[in-house]
């Protein structure tokens, strides 16, 4: 690494936008998330979905939660302008990334196949409502992770944005 491009540790650790807010504990959340995201991928392979291969978007969604959270953990740990430049870059992407999976998420719930009935009224032993309620709790895990990696994204963003900004 150049020696030009290592910045000074008080200067490029994350600046923090309001005194609640905890960069370090943010990244943390931010890879717990991405980390979630790519676990449901799994028994989401499993439910009927209406886009084909929606099952891979939790596993690309989570490894840049996680890509995202790690840089600024890095820049936490030990500053430079080369790991600040990385924390906004893949934040970036994971707020333009989480968008995206917001409104896909929203989408295949809004198609969910809710018209499935059984001929009994004990919902207990009929095996496609219980497919499709498992299906739907599964895309509402993902909207809401999605939900909250957008807002912790966000957040991350504008502290790395601010840091850059002050030097």
């Amino acid at each position: 690494m150049d020696s030009d491009r290592v910045v000074p540790t008080s200067q490029s650790r994350l600046q923090r936008v309001a005194k609640w807010i905890d960069p370090e504990s943010a990244a943390v959340v931010t890879i717990l998330l991405g980390v979630f995201q790519m676990m449901l991928s799994a028994p989401f392979f499993y439910t009927g979905q209406s886009l084909p291969k929606l099952f891979i978007l939790p596993i690309v969604i989570g490894l840049v939660f996680v890509t995202g959270g790690s840089f600024t953990m890095a820049n936490e740990r030990s500053p430079s302008m080369l790991v600040l430049q990385g924390c906004i870059y893949s934040n970036s992407i994971g707020l333009v990334g989480a968008l995206l999976a917001f409104c896909v998420y929203c989408y295949n719930l809004s198609t969910a196949h809710s018209d499935w009935q059984c001929p009994n009224k004990d919902n207990l032993d009929c095996p496609p409502q219980n497919y499709a309620a498992f299906s739907w709790s599964v895309s509402l895990l993902l909207l809401i992770f999605d939900a909250v990696a957008v807002f912790m994204h966000s957040l991350l963003s504008v502290c790395a944005l601010k840091t850059l900004r002050t030097q």
